[in-house]
């Protein structure tokens, strides 16, 4: 990878290089870290590839790298496993509609915001750990080029039945905002 070294970076912060993914898919552009089951990977489509220099892909890859390594997954875990059991037991006690109701209002609407603070956070300390490792204009400008992208469909759809009540990413204004700061 030409421009900053990303390997010598990763180095002098003593974290072992993850393997890099190019996938051929010209249609669509995105980076995306893949630690389950704990393959170390950064997946990367070749219009992403080839869209970005070789400085923003730095940038990019340095902020999946935060996400190969933080610990942020196993919070989701956790929570998962706490509203789980909780409208478990809820189920149990309490007749159907009740039940229901205290499931989706007072668990499910204070999980789905709990999600999406530990999401707005985690997208927030992985442009910080880019923009701190490469200069941020290249995480700016590779986070403005990632936004003028249209998403696949199909991710759309998963994302409007299983993401959407729990927003996973600020938009990238908002982004920059921070990484300007």
């Amino acid at each position: 990878m030409s421009g900053t070294n990303l390997s010598k970076i990763l180095r002098k912060s003593k974290i072992k290089m993850p393997k890099i993914k190019i996938l051929k898919d010209e249609k669509h552009f995105w980076v995306k870290a893949s630690s389950f089951p704990f393959s170390n990977t950064i997946k990367i489509t070749t219009r992403a590839w080839k869209i970005m220099d070789p400085n923003e892909r730095t940038a990019m890859i340095l902020h999946e790298v935060y996400h190969l390594h933080s610990i942020a997954a196993f919070y989701y875990i956790l929570a998962i496993l706490t509203l789980a059991s909780v409208c478990v037991f809820v189920s149990y006690n309490f007749s159907f509609w009740v039940a229901f109701l205290i499931n989706f209002l007072i668990f499910r609407i204070p999980f789905l915001r709990l999600i999406t603070y530990i999401s707005f956070n985690e997208e927030f300390l992985a442009d910080r750990y880019s923009a701190e490792r490469i200069n941020k204009k290249y995480l700016i400008s590779a986070l403005r080029k990632v936004s003028t992208k249209k998403i696949p469909l199909h991710i759309q759809i998963l994302y409007f039945v299983f993401v959407k009540p729990c927003k996973t990413h600020p938009n990238v204004q908002e982004r920059i905002k921070k990484v300007r700061q």
